[in-house]
């Protein structure tokens, strides 16, 4: 049941598995290459501070961000519609115009929706959870090869694709488990499924509608360190009743453009904490390295879905058909037969003729396919594969074939 639980999803989902896999590590690269190109800030600057040095550089600016790079972008009427500035985070100073890669733009998109709109975000949401489901039924799986938890390190055996597929999954398991439900969780968000978790506060009923105070010396705003800004928005030139809108690390309100005070503050809520820390852990955005990590994880992604329709197509070209097969409530011997890569399935075909041939009613099937109860059986043999050559493979037939005579030393006591 196990194996199927793992197939299955693989199979079906596996194509659209592995194309959200490589999208995925492409936009891994985004935080790192952010980390190198972003200019640290050498300075404690608060917010009060940059406001007024980009104020001061740039004419007409309507909201500054910064994001979790360390990067700050300051977005200000360009005339001909808005524009958009990247900003010194030590000076306030303009370094250049700022405009978002085309290239992760176009992946940010494929990945998200595959242009599809919702209909694509549903499908990037399953491809979340088939992921899941083979993450875990894989680790499973897995730990039932080796022979238990203890046993989680040691060297894989078996054929060159089962051992590079173990491999590559052991090496790839948590960085992929933690892919899968992180998106799986922002995937049942955007679809509501779990409730919005941003948090909005009141807008001001009143305010004092004095004239506006010089930016440095808004009090609220020399309160808030630059690393705990997330976005402040300016209030609208020559509107007096307006407010400065400021969103941190933990929570928004509104600032009052003539006292300076904080109005209206709202804290994050629980979810809002938990959905910027999944959001950060699938993008790697403010953790690059962790990033750039999952990126590589997610490269195996491919890999593993070519290596396990390999071996599934192998173990189906292989499969024996046993001739004469009871069904499993009417059969007064079950045989069960454990195997990898069906070489164990020889010498259940041989022994099952043989157990035939001496008039018995014989079920033989898969140790997965294990039955509650078997009303009429009074013998069980269970057939288990070792990682040495077996005689299910074709050219080992023929000698499969030779050991009948052995076996019908061992079908002797069973004769009714």
């Amino acid at each position: 049941m196990l194996r199927r639980l793992h197939s299955a999803p693989g199979l079906v989902a596996g194509l659209i598995v592995a194309f959200m896999a490589i999208t995925g590590s492409v936009l891994s690269l985004q935080p790192v290459m952010d980390h190198f190109s972003v200019r640290s800030a050498t300075v404690a600057m608060n917010v009060a501070a940059l406001a007024n040095a980009v104020s001061t550089h740039l004419t007409g600016v309507e909201r500054i961000v910064h994001a979790a790079s360390g990067a700050v972008t300051a977005y200000y009427d360009g005339g001909k519609g808005v524009a958009a500035a990247l900003i010194d985070p030590a000076t306030g100073a303009v370094l250049g115009d700022y405009s978002p890669s085309p290239i992760f733009v176009f992946f940010t998109e494929l990945h998200r929706s595959l242009f599809l709109g919702m209909n694509g975000r549903f499908a990037s949401g399953m491809s979340a959870l088939a992921l899941i489901v083979l993450a875990v039924s894989g680790m499973l799986l897995l730990v039932r090869r080796l022979g238990g938890w203890q046993n989680i390190f040691v060297t894989a055996k078996g054929t060159t694709s089962q051992r590079l597929h173990v491999e590559l999954a052991r090496i790839a398991i948590i960085g992929l488990l933690v892919s899968s439900l992180t998106g799986g969780y922002m995937s049942l968000t955007s679809f509501g499924v779990i409730a919005s978790t941003s948090s909005v506060g009141q807008f001001p009923v009143s305010v004092d509608g004095g004239t506006p105070a010089p930016i440095s010396s808004l009090n609220a705003l020399q309160a808030v360190p630059l690393a705990d800004l997330r976005e402040l928005v300016f209030p609208y030139a020559g509107d007096r009743t307006d407010v400065f809108t400021l969103t941190t690390a933990s929570g928004q309100g509104y600032v009052d453009q003539a006292t300076g005070a904080l109005l209206n503050f709202t804290p994050n809520s629980v979810g809002q904490s938990i959905y910027e820390t999944l959001y950060m852990l699938h993008t790697g955005q403010g953790l690059w390295w962790f990033g750039a990590l999952l990126g590589l994880a997610a490269l195996c992604v491919p890999v593993l879905a070519g290596t396990g329709t390999f071996i599934w197509w192998l173990r189906r070209r292989n499969q024996i058909k046993v001739a004469n097969n009871a069904g499993a409530r009417h059969a007064d011997t079950v045989i069960l037969v454990g195997s990898e890569g069906n070489s164990t399935w020889g010498f259940a075909q041989v022994l099952h003729q043989a157990l035939v041939d001496q008039a018995h009613q014989v079920h033989t099937g898969a140790m997965n396919d294990l039955a509650v109860d078997y009303p009429a059986a009074r013998h069980l043999l269970v057939l288990a594969a070792t990682y040495g050559g077996g005689y299910g493979r074709p050219e080992d037939r023929d000698h499969g074939a030779r050991q009948h005579d052995a076996l019908n030393q061992y079908v002797k006591p069973l004769r009714p």
